[in-house]
């Protein structure tokens, strides 16, 4: 698979913290992360790597097919090391970009930065007998989920309907439309908006 990445730019967006309630009773915020957008017809979304060591990233999360991104829960005074990588439609990845870091500081002024649309990878996987997909939703709009098999065949359309803005969630029972089990192997949920279309694979196993 080629390198996905041809270059990041303005990966470090800006730095917004603010306070927020814990046992410690820590400063709490988030660094907001952009990057310039890939070219390939077959690119499916990018993930965020990020930790307090180089190279050794402790979180990831799944951003889908966004160029923004915000990263919260960081601990003022501590280092972070951010790197990114993108996928395809059969979840190929690529190497790793260029590494970057930053330390996270206290500031008042927060900045409200916008909701994006994200298809996150489905729990649990592999699966058997179901499965759950959480999506989020920016703003109100259409949205259609579907479950696909590894030569492109729709299986089943979970949802297909104008969704209010949040976080939602639907069950896949590892059924396809006409109410039959599917077999073992593995699967393509796709969440598609007027504007994207996201993707997760999903592993059954019977």
């Amino acid at each position: 698979m080629k390198n996905k990445i041809a270059r990041i730019a303005i990966f470090l967006l800006s730095i917004l913290l603010a306070y927020s309630s814990s046992f410690a009773q820590k400063k709490h915020g988030s660094l907001t992360v952009q990057w310039d957008p890939n070219t390939e017809s077959d690119l499916a979304g990018y993930r965020v790597y990020y930790g307090e060591n180089s190279r050794a990233y402790s979180h990831q999360i799944d951003v889908g097919n966004v160029t923004q991104f915000k990263i919260t829960n960081l601990e003022e005074g501590k280092i972070y090391y951010i790197a990114l990588t993108a996928y395809d439609y059969w979840n190929n990845e690529s190497k790793f970009s260029k590494e970057v870091s930053a330390s996270a500081k206290f500031n008042s002024n927060q900045v409200n930065v916008p909701d994006v649309l994200i298809l996150f990878q489905n729990y649990p996987n592999p699966f058997n007998p179901e499965t759950i997909l959480q999506f989020n939703v920016p703003n109100e709009m259409d949205v259609s989920l579907s479950i696909w098999n590894a030569r492109g065949q729709l299986m089943r359309i979970l949802e297909h309907r104008k969704e209010s803005s949040g976080l939602h969630h639907v069950i896949w029972n590892g059924k396809d439309s006409f109410g039959r089990n599917v077999p073992s192997g593995t699967y393509f949920a796709r969440l598609k908006s007027s504007s994207f279309i996201l993707s997760q694979k999903l592993l059954l196993i019977r």
